[in-house]
C-alpha cells in the first residue's frame, strides 16, 4: 500500500541494507526502506523467529540471527526470464525463481500486515486460472490472523497470489504487467521441523510500481511445506510389512 511522509530515521536505519539487497544480484527485485512506523523485512523476520536478523554479508543476499538464516530466492533470471519451477520442498537450484512453484503440501499463515488495504492470500493454477482464496487476513501489523493448509496437485505448477483492495497480484511477473509483487526467502536452521519440511517467507507489495513504495511489507506470509506422498506409497508399505510378518511367522513355525 502506498504510504506518505516517510521517516528520516527509518530511511537511515534501512537504506544501506535496501540498496545492498537490491544490487547484490542482477536477479533480485529492489526492496526499498519502509515508511516511518512500519517494519522492514529483517525486522519482521526478527519478530517471527526471534533474535536480531542482520545482513549475512558473506552469504549475500541473506539475513541471519545466528542459528536461523533467511536466504533470498531469485526473482527472475538475468535478462528478465521467468526461470524454472521451484519445488516447494527443495533447496533452490540454479535456474529456479520464485515465480512458479510445483508439488507439495503447504500450511500457510499470515505473520504481518503493514498496509491500509485489505489483504487476502491464495493461489492460481490450471484448475483455478484467476485466483483461489486460501484465507482472509484480519488485524494489522503483527496482530494478524489468517491461515490454511492445501495439498497441491502433483506436477501442476501454480502461482502464489495476493488479493484484496488493489486487485490480484501473482508471483508470476508476466501476470502483473511484468512487475514483481512478491519476494521470497527460504528459512533454514529452525529446530523442531519434521524430516523434509521446508519453510519459506513471502513478502508482498499490493500496488503497481507507479503508485507503490516497493517496501514489500504489505503482507508477510509463512509457508511450512512437506512433500506429497507418492501415489500408492502407503499401500506398498503395508504390503511390505505384511510380507515381513508372514516371513517371520514361517521362520517361527
Amino acid at each position: 500500500m502506498r504510504k506518505t511522509h516517510r521517516g528520516i530515521q527509518a530511511l537511515l536505519v534501512t537504506a544501506t541494507i535496501s540498496v545492498w539487497a537490491g544490487t547484490a544480484s542482477a536477479n533480485l527485485t529492489t526492496v526499498h526502506a519502509p515508511a516511518a512506523g512500519e517494519q522492514s523485512q529483517y525486522q519482521i523476520l526478527s519478530h517471527v523467529y526471534g533474535g536480531t536478523f542482520l545482513a549475512a554479508v558473506n552469504n549475500a543476499p541473506s539475513y541471519t540471527n545466528g542459528p536461523v538464516t533467511a536466504t533470498r530466492v531469485d526473482d527472475f533470471l538475468a535478462g528478465g526470464g521467468q526461470g524454472t519451477d521451484l519445488h516447494l520442498v527443495d533447496v533452490p537450484a540454479p535456474g529456479n525463481t520464485d515465480q512458479q512453484w510445483v508439488d507439495g503440501i503447504a500450511s500457510v499463515r499470515a505473520e504481518a500486515r503493514f498496509a491500509a488495504y485489505s489483504q487476502q492470500f491464495g493461489y492460481s493454477d490450471a484448475l483455478h486460472p484467476v485466483y483461489d482464496n486460501l484465507f482472509n487476513v484480519t488485524g494489522s501489523q503483527y496482530a494478524v490472523s489468517g491461515s490454511a493448509s492445501h495439498q497441491f496437485s502433483m506436477g501442476v505448477p501454480w502461482n502464489w497470489a495476493r488479493s484484496g483492495q488493489g486487485g490480484n497480484f501473482y508471483s508470476q511477473e508476466s501476470r502483473n504487467n511484468h512487475e514483481d509483487h512478491m519476494v521470497t526467502y527460504q528459512i533454514t536452521g529452525l529446530t523442531g521441523l519434521d524430516p523434509g519440511e521446508a519453510v519459506w517467507m513471502l513478502f508482498w507489495e499490493d500496488l503497481p510500481s507507479s503508485c507503490s513504495d516497493r517496501d514489500f511489507n504489505d503482507l508477510a506470509v509463512e509457508v511450512r511445506a512437506s512433500a506429497v506422498p507418492l501415489p500408492g506409497a502407503d499401500i506398498l508399505a503395508m504390503i511390505g510389512f505384511a510380507g515381513l510378518s508372514v516371513l517371520r511367522y514361517r521362520r517361527k513355525a
